[in-house]
């Protein structure tokens, strides 16, 4: 009998002994093949394994979704994708945003960081930067107080930022 039709007829029968049972066969199965995607992403070995430990700790907590015809193995490869590039896209802008803090921390004593925010963004990207980084806003807020969708914000966020590097030199890389 296949993994997934294990599942389900254990979820059917609401044995929480068996559902853990089928859980550790599926964690056996699978954990080398989502191990190896995740290393696919991410090259830190301990990021790699919490990745790993979040595909498995998400799939045990969303289990009753999980259909008759359902694909563990393409929900759980989907799963360890995903949360991956999400990682990595709160790794950057973690480190943008420390890497701007920082900067202007320093830069703030003369203003110089406000007059080239000033000089070199329009009033949108401005509002945007200075929201976000001053004012310690999410991107998500920003995208909500200025009825817009967050991605939209983000991307503008991420150009106003690339053209501050450009004036700025441009040497570091997130």
């Amino acid at each position: 009998m296949s993994l997934e039709r294990k599942l389900v007829d254990a979820l059917r029968s609401k044995d929480k002994v068996k559902i853990e049972s089928v859980f550790k066969s599926i964690y056996e199965e699978y954990y080398k093949l989502i191990y190896f995607c995740v290393g696919n992403y991410l090259k830190n070995k301990e990021d790699i394994e919490d990745i790993t430990s979040e595909v498995f700790y998400n799939f045990f907590n969303h289990l009753e979704n999980i259909k008759s015809n359902g694909n563990i193995k393409y929900y759980l490869t989907t799963t360890a994708k995903n949360l991956s590039l999400n990682f990595l896209k709160k790794t950057k802008e973690i480190a943008l945003d420390k890497y701007l803090d920082v900067n202007a921390k320093y830069e703030m004593e003369d203003n110089t960081l406000l007059y080239l925010v000033k000089l070199h963004l329009d009033e949108e990207e401005r509002e945007i930067v200075i929201d976000h980084i001053m004012l310690d806003k999410s991107l998500r807020l920003i995208a909500k107080e200025r009825n817009s969708n967050a991605n939209t914000i983000k991307s503008k966020y991420r150009r106003a930022i690339q053209k501050l590097r450009l004036v700025l030199g441009g040497k570091r890389h997130v």
